[in-house]
């Protein structure tokens, strides 16, 4: 699944296996999502990290259960490394022409 984040509020759920809770929320704030702490009508997606339950238990998170879509750590991830990618290209390409001047 290819997802874009920009400009969408996003919520962090369950326990991220890459990097904190407030780290997550930064980095995705880097990129240009919105991200806040609670889901409400504006949210636009929910980002998932490992949530532990077991059978017969209830989900520990209500979150999951908002009807808003879900989009795995690893998603995210790989989201946030294709946008900072690119801004390292325009990055480099602005200094290339800068130096051409």
């Amino acid at each position: 699944m290819s997802v874009d984040l920009k400009q969408c509020e996003v919520v962090f759920t369950g326990q991220l296996e890459s990097m904190t809770r407030q780290q997550a929320m930064d980095l995705s704030q880097l990129c240009g999502a919105k991200p806040k702490s609670q889901v409400t009508k504006q949210t636009h997606f929910v980002i998932v990290g490992k949530v532990e339950k077991t059978f017969n238990e209830p989900l520990t998170t209500r979150k999951l259960n908002a009807n808003v879509p879900v989009v795995t750590e690893s998603e995210f991830l790989a989201w946030c490394g294709l946008v900072l990618t690119q801004r390292a290209h325009i990055l480099d390409r602005n200094s290339t022409f800068k130096s051409y001047m």
